[in-house]
């Protein structure tokens, strides 16, 4: 099971997932190799931190999220990591000393929103960036969404509300689009571990189950379509036979043309 932090009060709670954590992904490495051999190397090559039992202890915090995705959409991996100590440090005076933020420190949602939009832009925000920053604390704020809701609700619940959230969209767009959305369905995956996710919208899924399924994905160059490399119909019925892990069977997907084409958990 994996640690979920609550935003408004930091109590620990716990997100429940099919099996213990200590199981969790030798079950599931299994039966995706009973259902397809070609699993095993891949798996063996490559280590799942994120469902392996150290991973599944790792403490969640929803709000935080989803805010340090917001602020690292569309922008290196080193501007997001300035981007996300300026941001701190409007909240913070304490500092260590390299004038970096305390270890763990994030604002809590109604602390955020006692910043005016031109003070969170001084952080390197851009004004739409702002919007969807306090679009989200108001909801935290509010209680339209709860961390402690996260743990019993479905998926398909906890991704509705999230798409209501100005910068959040089911899945996220590819690198290259402009103002691209947080994916909803990477939140469930990456923060809250949930076991049976399938991102059909992300193209680096779906690129790789196409090379898995042996299609010819040069035939997809100049092609801008959603669905570029295979249809989502395709892609449900190979993930089907994933079932009840779709999740590792998606993550295995972003590694078919090797770890360089895996995205960064957030």
């Amino acid at each position: 099971m994996a640690t979920l932090t609550s935003p408004t009060s930091h109590r620990l709670v716990y997100v429940p997932h099919n099996d213990l954590h200590a199981t969790f992904l030798s079950r599931a490495t299994k039966h995706l190799i009973s259902v397809d051999a070609r699993f095993k190397d891949l798996l063996q090559r490559n280590h799942c931190h994120i469902y392996s039992p150290e991973g599944l202890k790792e403490g969640v915090d929803p709000y935080k999220s989803l805010i340090c995705g917001i602020l690292s959409q569309q922008v290196s991996s080193a501007a997001s990591r300035s981007i996300t100590r300026k941001f701190l440090l409007l909240f913070t005076d304490a500092v260590d000393e390299e004038g970096n933020p305390p270890v763990g420190f994030f604002p809590m949602p109604h602390q955020v929103l006692t910043k005016k939009p031109e003070v969170l832009r001084t952080a390197g925000l851009s004004g739409r960036k702002v919007e969807y920053v306090l679009d989200l604390s108001i909801r935290f704020a509010d209680g339209r969404l709860k961390a402690e809701d996260m743990v019993h609700e479905s998926d398909e619940a906890i991704i509705e509300k999230l798409v209501e959230v100005r910068g959040i969209g089911r899945w996220s767009t590819a690198p290259n689009v402009r103002n691209s959305d947080v994916g909803a369905e990477m939140f469930l995956m990456f923060a809250l571990k949930r076991p049976d996710v399938l991102s059909t919208g992300d193209l680096g899924i779906q690129r790789g189950m196409a090379v898995w399924t042996g299609k010819n994905i040069a035939k997809a160059k100049g092609n801008t379509s959603k669905w570029k490399y295979m249809t989502e119909r395709e892609m449900i019925e190979e993930a089907e036979k994933w079932r009840p892990f779709r999740s590792l069977g998606a993550w295995c997907m972003w590694r078919v043309q090797g770890p360089s084409s895996a995205p960064v958990a957030p």
